[in-house]
């Protein structure tokens, strides 16, 4: 009832509006399995929604009486929304806090004790937000799993594991829907250890393997091998993407490891006293007062910040390190300003200022987690050609190697098939992804075989295949300004082709968020 209704004839989903085959009762339980149809069912009813939410969360208290259950829904919400804000649950034990929320919660009483929270309530809340994870995960069409190794405060291997849905969390500015499933603390760093670390994840949240769209690492060699060896033979409709990002950060590495002087100026000036020296020296001067920037490893673009910091700051340095060296013996002080008026490095500095913006911009770029999989090779491409022609017309001896290295690095890594340690295995999928934004595929020729090839999708699919063909001959009247909104809109026209174009585009092209 109210699931199918009739009309001319035909017998229609009443969720999806479209016709279904009546005459066997499998097509239409076969419908009401499918992602779109629940994920059409899912509510949009906001008030309906936390009906569900409050239904399933009275499922995990077992109480006698409708005070009971609303009290401790009152305090479920309580100590979740301080987890969601990362509030410590001792805050709650501040006796201000604590009668302030006492006389304002309805229906609350005395807030229990913070060992009773953590132990009653702690294990509830994470038990709802893993069912909520399932059921998103469920009716998604496509998952990315995106991956990375870091270490904790403890100096344990810490594996990050995220998934991200083929929905975006906002379609408007197509901000990719990224969820952390687990972080596993691993005895030791191998293809193995991470390999069953994703497996164990997956298993624990029922995603079917013919879900996942891409698997998303770095480029070290365990990874690498954990998705040949491991993740490959299962993961039929699978692909495997490198982090851009890391890409990018190691062309600005070409940068400092070449501009030595300027590392020179960066690394000596981080003595925190001094920096404080500094700030001061600069309100004296009637300046505007800021503190050296420090390069920070894990903070890309940190070193380009600082050497473009130094160059705005030079005069400064100078008339600050003459004044500490009447105050001072150090040599540091005297190499600081022997660097500040070197007419090499002052050289170096303006070099950088001219061309590290266009990598900076780059690199921001491709740490945000946003749709792009379509757009990478054009990026690529477009930095390559800016760094060939910067250095046809670059003076700089140096800036000029340094140019072309950065140029030759992108080249070799978008390589299809390239055998270079340092290579982008999804190289001939962002070609491929080309296609699936009218804007572009109206002006490539890309042969099918290619297409068909590069993404797992289409091998066997003849169906997809078929909608393929007719996408590529009508493209040319389309026209489009988000190609994820585009897609959804052809959807009930090329079903099958709509799904693969969706899971394609929203592929993440870095693995930042699990770094972080």
């Amino acid at each position: 009832k109210n699931i199918f209704h009739e009309s001319g004839g035909f017998l229609f989903c009443s969720t999806c509006n479209v016709p279904v085959d009546y005459s066997h009762k499998a097509s239409c339980d076969k419908h009401l399995e499918t992602v779109s149809h629940k994920r059409k069912q899912k509510p949009c009813n906001p008030r309906r929604a936390e009906n569900e939410k409050c239904k399933r969360l009275s499922e995990l208290f077992e109480v006698k009486t409708d005070e009971q259950l609303q009290r401790r829904m009152e305090l479920f919400k309580l100590t979740e929304a301080s987890c969601a804000a990362s509030v410590p649950l001792k805050t709650l034990d501040n006796v201000n806090l604590n009668g302030y929320l006492e006389c304002n919660l309805k229906n609350v009483g005395i807030i229990p004790s913070l060992s009773h929270l953590r132990q009653f309530y702690l294990p509830r809340i994470f038990e709802n937000h893993v069912t909520e994870m399932k059921e998103k995960l469920e009716t998604c069409n496509g998952i990315s799993i995106v991956t990375d190794e870091t270490t904790d405060a403890e100096y344990r291997y810490i594996l990050n594991i995220l998934g991200v849905l083929s929905e975006p969390e906002c379609e408007r500015e197509l901000k990719l829907n990224v969820l952390l499933l687990d972080c596993v603390v691993l005895e030791s760093v191998n293809f193995k250890t991470v390999s069953q670390a994703i497996w164990e994840t997956l298993d624990k949240f029922e995603v079917p393997f013919d879900q996942i769209t891409v698997v998303v690492s770095d480029n070290a060699v365990y990874m690498k091998k954990a998705w040949e060896r491991s993740m490959k033979p299962l993961f039929l409709n699978a692909m495997h993407v490198t982090c851009v990002a890391h890409l990018l950060n190691l062309v600005g590495d070409v940068w400092h490891k070449k501009f030595v002087k300027v590392n020179d100026l960066v690394v000596v000036v981080t003595c925190p006293a001094r920096k404080a020296c500094f700030h001061m020296h600069l309100e004296k001067k009637g300046r505007s007062p800021c503190i050296p920037a420090i390069p920070v490893i894990t903070h890309w673009n940190s070193w380009f910040s600082a050497a473009l910091f130094h160059l705005a700051h030079v005069e400064s340095y100078i008339s600050f390190f003459e004044e500490e060296k009447d105050r001072s013996s150090s040599s540091y002080v005297v190499d600081v300003i022997e660097l500040c008026q070197s007419p090499e490095v002052l050289e170096e500095l303006n070099i950088l200022q001219k061309y590290a913006p266009a990598i900076m911009h780059t690199l921001i770029k491709y740490e945000e987690s946003v749709i792009r999989s379509c757009i990478v090779g054009n990026d690529m491409c477009d930095l390559i050609m800016w760094a060939k022609s910067s250095a046809d017309e670059c003076e700089h001896a140096m800036g000029r190697d340094a140019l072309l290295n950065c140029a030759e690095k992108i080249e070799t890594y978008m390589q299809c098939n390239s055998n270079a340690r340092f290579c982008q295995s999804a190289a001939a999928v962002f070609k491929a992804c080309w296609v699936f934004d009218p804007n572009q595929v109206k002006y490539l020729i890309i042969p099918e075989k290619e297409v068909f090839e590069a993404i797992p999708l289409f091998e066997d699919n003849s169906v997809a295949q078929h909608e393929y063909c007719a996408y590529h001959k009508t493209v040319y009247e389309m026209q489009c300004e988000n190609g994820y909104q585009f897609w959804r809109t052809l959807e009930k026209r090329f079903p099958t082709l709509a799904v693969i174009a969706i899971r394609c585009l929203t592929v993440p092209v870095n693995s930042v968020d699990a770094e972080r």
